[in-house]
């Protein structure tokens, strides 16, 4: 247990194809934790970071005693119920994590599968572990396809939101909530641009592509595209002190070989 623990509890959202499993394999990648949980019912994340699958409680063990990432697959303790699923990995990784020192993170694809908005919308077990996940140093990742699907009580507890392009109007006024920009948002390039909010200090750090480790707050400078009709032609002064206008050297040398 320790109380010194900053909490990290990301959460990347963004319409499909814009790039959110990109950047949130890019994260496990490059996490630090010491343990790393990852809820993976359609083996997606095993099957691309090259992590074995776990489906039972001995598997999980074996996992955490190796400490090597837990890619747990529900299917065969709970087929056709993956929100009990998820329940149930919980309150595992809650439980484990009170016996192991050092980081852990939870990483859950598609938050809005598991767990609804309203009140009966958030397994007791996930509540649980957002309320001491802090004590235990559980850091928390996940993916959601917006941010009106994730429940209020999950919501108050993130550290930071990452958002790629969503053109939706429901997502973009969730998101304009918590200090987003929606012309911004619905102006990312698809795929790769996201835009990342500390929503403790209010730190905005636009990337145009995926690069978890970047801490840079400083913001691009915009291109300004002047119209050609307003561009001032070059002018060269005169031994009279007037100007003449004359033209860029790669026009005239074209002109030569013309």
């Amino acid at each position: 247990m320790n109380f010194d623990h900053t909490a990290d509890r990301k959460l990347i959202t963004g319409k499909a194809g814009s790039g959110k499993t990109t950047y949130f394999l890019a994260v496990l990648k490059k996490s630090r934790a010491r343990w790393i949980f990852c809820f993976d019912p359609e083996r997606e994340i095993a099957r691309k970071m090259g992590w074995p699958v776990c489906v039972d409680v001995p598997g999980l063990n074996a996992a955490v005693a190796a400490r090597r990432p837990a890619c747990f697959d529900p299917t065969p303790l709970f087929p056709g119920d993956r929100p009990e699923g998820f329940a149930f990995f919980c309150r595992y990784v809650l439980c484990v994590s009170r016996t192991l020192h050092g980081t852990k993170l939870l990483a859950v694809d598609e938050l809005q599968a598991v767990q609804t908005t309203g009140t009966a919308g958030l397994p007791q077990s996930f509540s649980e572990l957002l309320d001491e996940g802090r004590r235990q140093e559980i850091d928390c990742l996940f993916i959601s396809q917006s941010v009106n699907r994730v429940h209020d009580r999950v919501r108050v507890q993130l550290s930071e939101i990452i958002t790629f392009c969503h053109t939706d109007r429901l997502p973009l006024a969730w998101l304009e909530q918590d200090g987003f920009d929606p012309a911004a948002v619905s102006a990312l390039r698809v795929p790769g641009g996201s835009i990342a909010r500390n929503l403790h200090t209010g730190a905005t750090n636009d990337r145009t592509s995926p690069h978890p480790a970047g801490n840079s707050n400083r913001r691009p400078a915009p291109q300004v595209r002047v119209p050609k009709s307003h561009r001032r032609p070059l002018q060269a002064r005169r031994a009279d002190g007037r100007f003449s206008s004359v033209q860029p050297a790669e026009k005239a040398a074209g002109q030569v070989r013309g």
